[in-house]
């Protein structure tokens, strides 16, 4: 063994298969990954990029009152660790179970109409003499749904997905304008980034589960998750500025080794 230990080298794809999108791979029995790993002894430690924190724009969630988490299984999992929410103000919404492009826009706003009034209606009663405003932040996400989806919509630059962004971020600025008018309540957007998915961590379970799990992850790959983040940064960008962008993805880059064991999608709460 060298002195530094041993450098793991997993092997994921070839021949930019990893890049390909729907339905490219729809007569595929699973996703071409290679899912090799080599490993070696090393004198010294290799170069490695600094890690750079998670940038939060200009979110700071200490000034909110309450936080609504909206998203897919990901996002539940960004608030919560076995039943326990991260902060005593902090609410998940139902699962979306569902990619976001224009056919889907409504399915989120469907979560905003059944998750808001109760938090504004719960917010409204701890007023008191000394309490006379509260702010409530609506975090949205969306990301692994939209990389397992093996539907026709996307392509390879995901430019649906790129437009329902901004169509959403309207829409839910529309709802605040239209239906929250109350003075004592400040409402607040922000997103935040979709999460790197690694491949290489995927292990397929026993054998009546494997052909399920193999056809779903077929389109999941670091490469797409990473042309994913890039889109939603850039709709923000031209859409809404006003909505800060809660950029986790270097973290989650950065950090395969955090996954749920034999699940390149969720990550482990401790990370």
């Amino acid at each position: 063994v060298g002195d530094a230990g041993y450098i793991t080298i997993a092997l994921v794809f070839t021949c930019a298969i990893g890049s390909m999108p729907p339905p490219t791979k729809s007569k595929w029995g699973d996703s071409g990954a290679v899912q090799f790993t080599y490993s070696a002894p090393i004198e010294n430690d290799p170069p490695i990029r600094q890690f750079m924190p998670p940038t939060y724009s200009s979110l700071d969630f200490s000034s909110f009152d309450h936080v609504l988490l909206l998203g897919d299984s990901v996002m539940q999992q960004f608030g919560q660790h076995a039943g326990q929410f991260y902060h005593s103000d902090l609410s998940i919404s139902a699962n979306v179970e569902s990619p976001l492009n224009m056919r889907t826009v409504y399915k989120f706003m469907n979560l905003v109409h059944q998750h808001v009034p109760p938090i504004l209606s719960q917010l409204e009663k701890q007023l008191d003499s000394s309490t006379k405003s509260k702010k409530l932040l609506l975090l949205f996400g969306s990301g692994t749904w939209d990389l397992l989806s093996d539907g026709k919509i996307q392509g390879r630059d995901f430019a649906d997905h790129k437009v329902a962004c901004g169509r959403l971020m309207d829409e839910v600025h529309q709802y605040i304008q239209n239906n929250i008018t109350e003075p004592w309540v400040d409402v607040r957007v922000a997103w935040r980034s979709g999460f790197a998915t690694h491949p290489h961590i995927v292990i397929f379970g026993k054998k009546k589960r494997r052909t399920k799990q193999k056809i779903r992850t077929k389109y999941m790959s670091l490469e797409r998750s990473r042309v994913l983040y890039n889109i939603q940064k850039k709709a923000m960008m031209e859409y809404h500025r006003d909505v800060p962008f809660l950029d986790l993805f270097d973290a989650t880059l950065l950090s395969a080794d955090w996954h749920i064991p034999g699940d390149g999608r969720h990550y482990l709460s401790e990370l």
